[in-house]
């Protein structure tokens, strides 16, 4: 499939495999990629009667993600699960003051991950990367960092190192694989946009000369 707002994944589920995981990554999902958006809070109810279910039992056919105006005031950014039985599951939605552009860039997002994960089986790595950033408090979305992280890649291998010379995450796709420079410059590309979500630092990038990376890649 075709991601536009990540393009990393790895195999595998979200914490447990349950939908209370999955909501909770969901809001740290929109947190990386919206570090400033105008959402106020995500409901806490909707799951409530669904403690511990998971979707291995209950094939969703697809997801629908999308905004409507809030009861009073605001915006309302709902998501919806529907399952092949012809039943559906209300995810938290979200209460927002953010634009109306806003608001359905945060849904398509949401949409596309769900997608990843649910449908293919493939979770997104940005909120992993930006759990490798150091911050001054868990809740933080921007990083206690101020100076640059050097992101040192090859055709086949990654590496991203604090200023302090700390390393952060390495990654080796193999030098032989076909779809190893792919790897390479997808993990760059996601890392440039956790860095710099998470404002204070900036990235990087040394590239090594076989690996022949895109310009934009280098900006």
């Amino acid at each position: 499939m075709e991601n536009r707002y990540f393009k990393t994944t790895r195999k595998g589920l979200v914490g447990n495999g349950t939908l209370q995981e999955l909501a909770k990554w969901i809001e740290r999902f929109v947190n990386v990629l919206f570090p400033e958006n105008g959402i106020e809070y995500w409901s806490s109810r909707t799951l409530a009667e669904k403690e511990n279910w998971t979707l291995d039992k209950r094939p969703v056919a697809h997801i629908a993600c999308y905004v409507t105006e809030g009861h009073s005031e605001g915006r309302m950014i709902r998501l919806m699960l529907f399952m092949r039985d012809g039943g559906y599951i209300e995810m938290p939605w979200a209460k927002t003051f953010g634009s109306w552009d806003e608001s359905w860039d945060i849904a398509k997002a949401v949409s596309n991950a769900l997608e990843s994960i649910i449908i293919w089986g493939d979770v997104p790595l940005l909120v992993e990367m930006a759990d490798l950033m150091p911050r001054s408090h868990n809740w933080s979305r921007e990083t206690s960092l101020k100076y640059p992280i050097m992101i040192h890649a090859d055709k086949g291998t990654l590496s991203v190192m604090a200023p302090d010379s700390n390393l952060l995450a390495k990654y080796d796709f193999g030098v032989e694989d076909r779809l190893a420079k792919a790897c390479v410059r997808a993990h760059i590309n996601d890392w440039k946009t956790v860095i710099g979500n998470m404002r204070g630092a900036y990235a990087i990038i040394v590239v090594n000369q076989e690996m022949d990376a895109p310009e934009e890649l280098l900006k």
